[in-house]
């Protein structure tokens, strides 16, 4: 393929689906690290979780469909144990920002 100067040039789709998971994992660290207090209730842990799995979904769904698995495994794993919601919520941005650093 040519390069064109009067074309636009588009990234690569693995940099688009890097970009939008990049910014996916952003907005759910973003929303869920003001939470992270003693007054974290499960009501408000439960829409957290369910808003970081929705863009989990989203974000993934034309690649990296492991995380999303994983994260899967690492709700189902929180909510069978009997931690604080600020603990669960802990354990749920740890995995998120390590995700983060990889990609």
């Amino acid at each position: 393929m040519n390069y064109n100067p009067y074309m636009p040039q588009y990234p690569s789709n693995a940099n688009h689906n890097q970009t939008i998971m990049l910014q996916a994992l952003r907005s759910v660290i973003d929303k869920g690290m003001p939470l992270m207090t003693d007054d974290l209730t499960e009501t408000m842990l439960s829409i957290w979780l369910e808003f970081s799995k929705e863009m989990l979904k989203m974000a993934t769904k034309d690649s990296n469909a492991t995380i999303y698995i994983n994260y899967l495994q690492i709700l189902l794993t929180v909510h069978s144990t009997n931690l604080t919601p600020y603990q669960k919520l802990y354990h749920c941005l740890q995995y998120l920002l390590e995700i983060m650093k990889t990609i």
